[in-house]
């Protein structure tokens, strides 16, 4: 079983559809170094990880708000506080659960949310450096909000 990841048209046209605004994306180097905040694992009815994403904070606090149309600013002092509080990590929760569908099984299976984690937790959820991976790495931009960086993996 094989994951393939979206494109980022695919992934411009699913998040501007889910956030209701307008979203820009662009791949960047998979070397890029980032420290992510939010995560969530997916798994296709075993509870065996066959997927992640993961959002660093900027990207996580303004995802989670413009999901629920909380003003821009809110995410910013999140941002500056270092975190999200529990109505942002609910949101992003939320991204979570709809980002399953960014990743298609070769076999056709569906993907459902296993696990998300936010802090330290989120780093501690993704695979292992080392991992043999499928691996993504974007800048997502939300209009009238912010950017930030958005990492996928699959299982290879």
């Amino acid at each position: 079983m094989m994951l393939t990841l979206p494109t980022t048209a695919q992934l411009e046209r699913s998040l501007s559809l889910l956030l209701r605004r307008g979203v820009d994306v662009s791949t960047q180097p998979v070397a890029t170094r980032c420290r992510f905040a939010a995560a969530g694992s997916y798994h296709g009815g075993d509870k065996t990880p066959l997927a992640w994403m993961a959002a660093d904070l900027p990207l996580a606090a303004h995802m989670a708000a413009a999901l629920s149309l909380v003003p821009a600013d809110a995410a910013d002092d999140r941002v500056r506080a270092g975190s999200l509080d529990q109505t942002l990590c609910e949101n992003f929760a939320e991204v979570l659960n709809v980002g399953a569908r960014l990743m298609v099984r070769d076999d056709a299976g569906r993907l459902t949310l296993l696990q998300t984690g936010f802090g330290d937790a989120a780093a501690a959820l993704l695979p292992p450096a080392g991992a043999r991976m499928r691996r993504a790495l974007f800048q997502v931009e939300i209009d009238g909000y912010g950017e930030g960086l958005l990492g996928l993996w699959g299982v290879a």
